[in-house]
């Protein structure tokens, strides 16, 4: 999980980069706007790396039901190593049902996101990015279930990974989109 999300990191760098030297077609968004894309960006990030602890510990091969998770909203045995904070870790049942926690806060927050940003700044290019950001939220959350339903299928599992990637890639593409431009060498301010 921490080389998935390392390597994540590297790949969102990169994009994050990439973004800043593309032509802009908007000015920057609000204050507020950037700040959330960027924590939308985070949120999908731990959301990977909670997709990471899932498929190293083939917790999805287990408790293949949606949406309660072992006949219950919270099932029992969360806790059932000692001590308490390697259960999030090492259990395969916690580890799953902090999957679904993670994946139903970043469904949460992109769906504000989405109506905060058309609300704040409707019609502009960051509220069609936000709008599209929860569409592939949406998309990734039905993979996810179909490949916990479908009892990890290779083909909805490898998707449900190539769908992260893509979700993590436009959220941050998304985030640098909405603070425009890199300055470019001649728009430096002189200081005297």
């Amino acid at each position: 999980a921490t080389h998935l999300t390392l390597a994540a990191i590297i790949f969102a760098a990169v994009l994050y980069v990439a973004r800043g030297l593309a032509p802009h077609s908007a000015s920057p968004a609000s204050k507020d706007t950037r700040r959330f894309a960027g924590v939308m960006v985070l949120l999908v990030l731990f959301q990977l790396y909670l997709g990471g602890l899932v498929a190293g510990l083939n917790a999805g091969l287990s408790y293949n039901t949606w949406p309660l998770m072992d006949g219950t909203v919270v099932p029992d045995g969360l806790f059932a190593i000692d001590p308490a904070w390697r259960n999030f870790f090492e259990n395969p049942k916690m580890v799953q049902f902090v999957h679904r926690l993670g994946a139903y806060v970043v469904l949460a927050a992109a769906l504000w996101h989405a109506y905060a940003v058309t609300s704040r700044e409707p019609g502009t290019t960051h509220a069609r990015r936000a709008v599209v950001l929860l569409f592939l939220v949406i998309a990734q959350a039905g993979i996810g279930i179909g490949t916990l339903l479908t009892q990890v299928d290779i083909h909805w599992a490898m998707t449900h990974q190539a769908m992260a990637l893509i979700v993590l890639g436009f959220a941050t593409a998304h985030w640098r989109g909405s603070k425009g431009p890199y300055p470019l060498p001649g728009d430096a301010a002189v200081r005297g």
